[in-house]
């Protein structure tokens, strides 16, 4: 059986691979959890000891990594942690077993060979096939009464057999389960253990064929004739194939004697090889006493000593020396406690670093191995004296009557004393180590305490500043819809402070005929089992601000239910702007659909009489038609030609070109654009200049004229006049256009410069309006910087202003920078 070690100090993995290896199990070690990982992705482990406290990749983690991939491996935690907390962490991430440092070695063997039955079908601990016996406690095995004598591959062998009595193992499996990666051979080498293990069953009496070849496969135990007995003894043992009763000397019953002589000389050999590491550990923890007296602060050397006391605890226990052992486990855990440390527990950690000191140079690794190998078991098993004689007396336990004298000397009143001084020095070093440990315990529960609250303070800061800077109103009630929360973002909505509505009841902010309706909508939802939903979900809600004003908006409710109470939170968003947007937007939808299908009725009647025959072409109904057809074309293009122009203009895309313009030039050629028009109409044109000059896109600014000139004469009667003018206002120039046409509505005043607005509906159909010149009109004035606006006397008249700066005071930004001016000479 293979069995994976992940241990990173070097002395507790040679001590296990010691102990283990006598037990006939292959070992491998790794130091640290990738590299543990890295091992076990590759090759197939019987059973993982795994340390918790590892580098990179810590035991809990590695852990839950084996387990979340889906092995099933056993896996036994070896660690110096001994609270209930971190066991029941580990045996959740998991583990099957939990064994703390220091251990019994015995022990330690019994739980692995318990977790090793688990895989397969019975669990008793003594594995019988026929008349085969193997004794994993006592590494014996049996035929027919029988003793075989094997050698550890040999049993090792056996072993996989027997707990897999019915599978077939090729050569590379065996090798995998029973040889170490460093040490696997070529398959040759597990077809001699084979031919050997056969032999000696051979001479025991069994068949030569006890272990068969599955030729092509592998190698696995003959299979028993039915009746013949295949079980693990055990106490539920079947009455019809009693086991032997053995006595109390019998080998089943008591240890292979040799076989644990072999493995204590060889702990006893690795604490020779790494006493001098131990001591260069101890060293460290002396250092660090030495840096805290001079009240400096090494935080990495700390940790250091903390993680040596950690190994030492768990290493120590290993060989016998308990008292070392707790020292170092109350070392550890004061100096990993994170805190700075008094003077007391300075003082405290100097003397127990002297009595671990005292604790190990008493047990000479050259002593203990030169010892007879009885006394290796004495000394090595059991924790040491700390008296000069120790060993000797130890000796003379072995030598019975002949040392009488020396075993009187070491139970003599002085050895007495000492040792009792040493039980009371560890029992005051515990009991200091666990006061200390208390008082950081609680220290860190208020610490964390104290956290939490500057956590939660920092946390509803936070939230409260998420709240202020929200544009939406977020308002809490309570059950009795009392306001509890009103945030910025509500002030600027409503108009109120928070001071001066938390407290009141909701309905100050709702107009009076929603009252009962939406108190009686907080209710229902508070008894419905939906935690959030959206209000007005059929209707508009309404909000009232502090003037009284009212506005739409929309609005979602939530609740928490704190089991006395309910509280609701209301998040609200006044969409007047967007009601706004979209009335335009569907009055834009309707007069352009409308605008777009008047003509192209007309055009369609038009050129579908022409085309059905009834009318000839050339006659004067045709000819009607087709000048029908082609107006209703020249309209439908005017109206595209306008569409596009004002958004072209308004997004920006049609840049301004400036150029400085003569003032005289710019309405000169306006008038000549629009002459025909006023001589068809019968209306006189009448100019008075301004000579001067501005920085302006002079195509736009002719447009611009134009289109207030076409709306002049349009709405002016035949033998009127319409005048348009340029006079000098400080550092601007006004123009104007007046007529004495039938006048504009005082409500109408700014709309008529919107989008499809006009004074009457039927100006579009009467006067080939688009309902787009006066808009396209105002956003090239404000391209440049202008203004424009009207004055108007229903029954007498409208005058039209527009300004723009003159040449050298003007600020348009997209003027200034560009390189494209260019001087237009009269």
């Amino acid at each position: 059986m293979k069995i994976l070690v992940v241990e990173d100090d070097e002395l507790n993995a040679y001590a296990l691979t010691a102990v283990l290896t006598n037990q006939n199990y292959a070992v491998e070690v790794a130091t640290d959890g990738d590299v543990a990982w890295d091992l076990i992705q590759t090759y197939d482990y019987d059973l993982i000891l795994l340390d918790v406290m590892l580098p990179k990749l810590d035991g809990i983690s590695l852990c839950r990594k084996i387990r979340s991939s889906g092995l099933q491996m056993p896996i036994l935690l070896l660690t110096g942690r001994d609270s209930s907390h971190d066991k029941a962490i580990g045996l959740d991430a998991g583990a099957d077993d939990y064994v703390v440092k220091p251990f019994d070695q015995e022990e330690l063997i019994a739980r692995i060979r318990a977790l090793l039955r688990r895989q397969v079908v019975t669990s008793q601990p003594v594995l019988e096939y026929g008349q085969l016996r193997l004794d994993p406690s006592s590494c014996e095995v049996s035929y027919a009464g029988n003793l075989l004598p094997l050698t550890p591959k040999e049993f090792a062998l056996l072993e996989l057999f027997l707990r897999n009595n019915h599978r077939v193992f090729s050569c590379d499996m065996i090798l995998e389960h029973l040889w170490s990666y460093q040490d696997t051979p070529q398959e040759e080498a597990v077809r001699t253990h084979i031919k050997g293990l056969r032999h000696k069953l051979k001479a025991v009496g069994a068949n030569s064929d006890f272990v068969e070849t599955v030729y092509g496969i592998g190698y696995r135990l003959k299979q028993l004739e039915e009746g013949v007995g295949n079980r693990e003894q055990g106490e539920n043992s079947s009455p019809l194939h009693p086991s032997p009763c053995p006595s109390a000397s019998s080998p089943s019953q008591v240890p292979n004697l040799q076989s644990q002589q072999q493995a204590l000389m060889a702990v006893a050999e690795i604490w020779q090889r790494f006493q001098g590491r131990v001591d260069e550990q101890v060293k460290v923890l002396e250092e660090a006493i030495a840096i805290l007296n001079q009240n400096s602060l090494n935080a990495e050397l700390l940790s250091l000593a903390a993680r040596e006391a950690h190994t030492l605890a768990g290493s120590l226990g290993t060989f016998g020396l308990l008292l070392g052992s707790k020292l170092a486990r109350n070392i550890e855990l004061l100096l990993s406690s994170g805190q700075s440390l008094s003077k007391f527990e300075i003082s405290n950690l100097a003397s127990w670093v002297k009595l671990l000191r005292r604790e190990i140079e008493g047990n000479d690794a050259a002593a203990i191995s030169a010892l007879p190998t009885p006394q290796v078991l004495t000394t090595v098993t059991q924790p040491p004296q700390n008296h000069p004689h120790a060993g000797a007396g130890g000796d003379e336990e072995v030598r019975g009557d002949e040392g009488a004298g020396e075993d009187r000397e070491v139970n003599s009143p002085l050895s007495l004393n000492l040792q009792a001084i040493n039980e009371l020095e560890l029992r005051v070093a515990e009991r200091t180590a666990e006061l200390i440990t208390l008082n950081r315990q609680l220290q860190s529960q208020l610490d964390e305490r104290q956290q939490t609250q500057e956590e939660l303070r920092f946390s509803e800061a936070r939230f409260a500043r998420i709240l202020d800077i929200a544009d939406d109103a977020i308002i809490s009630i309570n059950g009795f819809q009392s306001i509890t929360l009103f945030n910025q973002g509500a002030e600027k909505i409503f108009g109120y402070s928070a001071q001066e509505v938390i407290g009141q009841d909701l309905d100050v902010l709702l107009p009076q005929r929603f009252f009962q309706m939406h108190r009686q909508h907080v209710v229902d939802f508070g008894q419905s089992p939906n935690i959030a939903r959206r209000m007005g979900e059929r209707r508009e809600i309404y909000g009232r601000r502090k003037d009284g004003t009212e506005f739409t908006a929309e609005a979602s409710i939530s609740k928490i239910d704190m089991v006395k109470e309910i509280f609701y939170t209301v998040i609200l968003r006044d969409i007047t702007e967007r009601k706004q947007i979209e009335r335009m937007k569907d009055e834009f939808v309707s007069v352009v659909s409308h605008e777009l299908r008047t003509p192209l009725t007309s055009i369609h009647g038009s050129l579908g009489m022409l085309a059905s025959g009834l009318l000839p072409t050339d006659s004067e109904q045709g000819k009607r038609l087709l000048q029908i057809a082609t107006e209703s074309t020249e309209r439908l293009v005017r109206l595209i030609n306008d569409i596009l122009d004002i958004e072209r203009i308004e997004s920006g895309k049609a840049k301004m070109e400036p150029e400085i313009c003569n003032i005289v030039d710019l309405i000169a050629q306006a008038v000549n654009v629009m002459q025909p028009l006023a001589d068809k109409a019968g209306v006189t044109l009448s100019i008075s200049a301004l000579s001067g000059q501005v920085l302006a896109d002079c195509d736009r600014i002719i447009q611009t004229l134009t289109n207030l000139l076409s709306n002049a004469i349009k709405f002016s009667s035949a033998g009127s006049t319409v005048w348009l003018g340029a006079q000098q206002q400080g550092d601007e120039v006004l123009l104007t256009v007046k007529d004495n046409g039938r006048g504009i509505p005082s409500d109408k005043l700014e709309s008529i410069f919107e989008r499809f607005q006009q004074v009457d509906s039927s100006d579009s159909r009467n006067h080939d309006g688009t309902g787009l010149g006066l808009a396209i009109c105002k956003s090239i004035m404000q391209q440049h910087g202008g203004r424009i606006w009207v004055e108007s006397v229903l029954g007498q008249g409208s005058t039209f202003y527009l300004t723009l700066p003159l040449f050298g005071t003007f600020q348009n930004p997209d003027l200034e920078n560009s390189s494209n001016i260019r001087v237009n000479k009269s």
